[in-house]
């Protein structure tokens, strides 16, 4: 039976990982910090599936055939990054919070395994992030790659939102976002806008 296999950069493979971000991997690879086969890596190369890649004696296993993809809902007041910040709830955070109130109510023995599930210790990327007073599904992945192709306007992959904003939008820009919604610079492609319900001081979009 023929041997399939593939090769990805150390960075990558580290960060589909979780141990850190492509970035973090660089800087680790470059500081002598990352191993292959038991020998420091001297560069950023290509290694293959079957190589045994660590980061400070923690093995990144090679990736699976598909990028892994998680939704989570974000209530409402936390902040849409990966990053800690002092007296704010951020996604990492509340992670941490859903993890450490299981393992109260479940005990420490039958949570096992939740270290591999959750992903307030690892590395992810944030897919369709929300403002900080908004909920609702936020995806993430272990690919940045993959966020890329989701996120990239040419794929036309459509995303909906349920909107309040405040006053009376003109229906004229409401319809040039069929064409092209273009705000701060950034092209956002095809915006499908309607208005639900004219309240005179707020308007549900």
């Amino acid at each position: 039976q023929m041997l399939v296999t593939r090769f990805e950069r150390l960075s990558r493979r580290i960060s589909l990982a979780g141990l850190a971000s492509g970035k973090q991997a660089v800087q680790a690879i470059a500081a002598g910090r990352v191993k292959v086969d038991g020998k420091v890596a001297s560069s950023n190369f290509k290694v293959f599936t079957e190589a045994n890649v660590t980061l400070d004696d923690t093995e990144a296993p090679p990736p699976g055939p598909r990028p892994k993809l998680w939704g989570l809902f974000k209530p409402r007041k936390v902040l849409c990054q990966d990053a800690e910040k002092e007296g704010e709830k951020t996604l990492r955070s509340l992670m941490r919070g859903w993890r450490n109130k299981e393992v109260k109510a479940t005990g420490v023995t039958m949570a096992v395994g939740l270290d591999d599930e959750c992903l307030d210790d690892k590395h992810f990327v944030i897919v369709s992030g929300l403002s900080y007073q908004a909920d609702g599904l936020v995806l993430l992945t272990n690919d940045g790659l993959f966020a890329e192709a989701l996120q990239n306007v040419q794929n036309r992959i459509l995303t909906a939102y349920d909107v309040k904003i405040a006053g009376d939008p003109p229906v004229d820009l409401l319809h040039s976002w069929r064409k092209k919604a273009r705000v701060g610079g950034i092209d956002y492609g095809q915006v499908f806008c309607s208005i639900i319900k004219r309240n005179g001081t707020t308007t549900p979009l």
